[in-house]
């Protein structure tokens, strides 16, 4: 388990319990997690005006000797199926987004 903090609060449609994470360095690549390691995940509800997220499934052995700066971003997910034909394919659909009512 491991506790990150941030400069400013966590809104809900950033992260929430479940989500899969990715952390990039400063170029956008995506450094952890590896095609040989678990994916961490947001392990616990964030509370309102939170500054604090819980993640598991997260090897810290792989940031304890670097000194670089590191962002966190919650992986997009992606629409599959095994029984339905999608026209695009599988993995190519995001399936996890929210349309905001505007009035």
């Amino acid at each position: 388990m491991l506790t990150l903090n941030y400069f400013s609060q966590i809104d809900r449609s950033q992260l929430k319990k479940g989500d899969l994470v990715e952390f990039i360095d400063l170029t956008g690549s995506i450094v952890y997690p590896t095609a040989t390691s678990s994916e961490p995940y947001v392990s616990s509800e964030i509370a309102a005006g939170s500054k604090t997220v819980e993640l598991a499934n997260f090897d810290n052995s792989v940031f304890v000797s670097s000194p670089d700066t590191y962002s966190i971003r919650r992986k997009i997910n992606k629409a599959s199926s095994t029984s339905v034909n999608f026209k695009y394919g599988n993995e190519k659909i995001i399936s996890d987004i929210q349309n905001p009512i505007c009035g």
